[in-house]
């Protein structure tokens, strides 16, 4: 991928995402960001050249993810870029707004449901899967409820009627394994940023009269960090390797696991590190714990995850290693 695209990306996220440029748009206003990123091009990534986008590959979109996630950026871009490819491929024009793709869950009263999809509030759109079809829905007037982590950015929707759709077409894939790597890209991009933030922390907070990152205790922990950071950011970019935007479903599903694993333990370090002021409304770190555990529930959770590849394998009749080396490569 072109280096010129990344920092175009990184510059204009710097000029606009900061924490509380993020947290505005995370409270509903989020139009002034999108107007800035927008005509950038980056929502048309993965569109044809000869369709007027970029022609970019999932490696490509690895690059893009994970400058998104380094900056917190709080509008759902990837995905857009990911729906804006599928209406693409299908003939259908594409909204101008934000979108996210997800897919319909039955609710408790048998009525087709939203699950809580990140950004879902800040989107015009929603690219539903369901049954085998992509349904492209409408969210203006759905009663949505609040996002678990980010109330007015995320939410969910109870009786979706998908006959309201402005748009249907097959969708060999469901929603949650097609974002599956983005989202694992675009987590590593976030714990990259929290892994920076401590390392500076931990060498600007002095105790004793030294820096606590020079005590041999911190240490270990920061180390054990960076190391979770590095793991999720190797998995996360063997799930991109491929040239198509589509991926291979149990490669993706492992690479959004172990982005999971790792968040749960790099948050946690970087919050004992940082002590009361990680959670404080100047300090970014707060911002990229929230998403990270919203990524971790979103779309194909850890759960999820780890029951699809434990399936798999249990299923499949090689030895382990072979499993592994077959099915998860790329």
């Amino acid at each position: 991928m072109n280096d010129s695209l990344v920092q175009g990306l990184h510059s204009a996220l710097a000029a606009h995402c900061s924490a509380a440029q993020v947290r505005a748009v995370e409270a509903g206003e989020a139009a002034p960001l999108w107007q800035q990123l927008e005509p950038l091009g980056y929502a048309d990534a993965f569109v044809p050249e000869e369709q007027g986008g970029s022609g970019l590959d999932l490696a490509a979109g690895f690059e893009i993810a994970c400058v998104l996630g380094r900056h917190a950026c709080p509008l759902p871009l990837a995905e857009t870029a990911l729906a804006r490819a599928l209406l693409a491929a299908a003939g259908v024009q594409p909204p101008a707004q934000p979108m996210v793709l997800c897919d319909a869950v039955a609710a408790p009263s048998g009525a087709l449901a939203l699950p809580q999809t990140p950004g879902l509030q800040l989107a015009s759109h929603a690219l539903v899967q369901h049954g085998g079809h992509w349904h492209l829905l409408a969210l203006a007037g759905h009663a949505v409820r609040a996002g678990d982590y980010r109330p007015r950015a995320s939410g969910a929707l109870d009786g979706v009627v998908l006959a309201q759709a402005s748009a249907r077409f097959p969708a060999p894939y469901a929603a949650a394994v097609l974002t599956a790597p983005l989202q694992a890209a675009e987590m590593a991009g976030a714990m990259s940023a929290v892994l920076a933030m401590t390392l500076a922390y931990a060498q600007d907070r002095r105790q004793f009269g030294r820096p606590i990152g020079h005590f041999q205790a911190l240490q270990m922990e920061v180390s054990a960090l960076a190391e979770q950071v590095a793991g999720a950011g190797m998995a996360a970019r063997l799930a991109c390797a491929g040239s198509a935007v589509a991926p291979g479903t149990l490669p993706a599903l492992s690479a959004k696991l172990a982005c999971c694993d790792a968040a749960e333990r790099v948050v946690a370090i970087a919050h004992a590190v940082h002590g009361a002021i990680g959670i404080t409304e100047e300090y970014a770190l707060a911002i990229h714990a929230r998403r990270l555990h919203e990524w971790r529930s979103a779309g194909a959770s850890a759960g999820d995850c780890a029951r699809a590849l434990g399936r798999a394998l249990l299923e499949d009749t090689a030895p382990v290693l072979a499993f592994v080396r077959e099915r998860l490569a790329v």
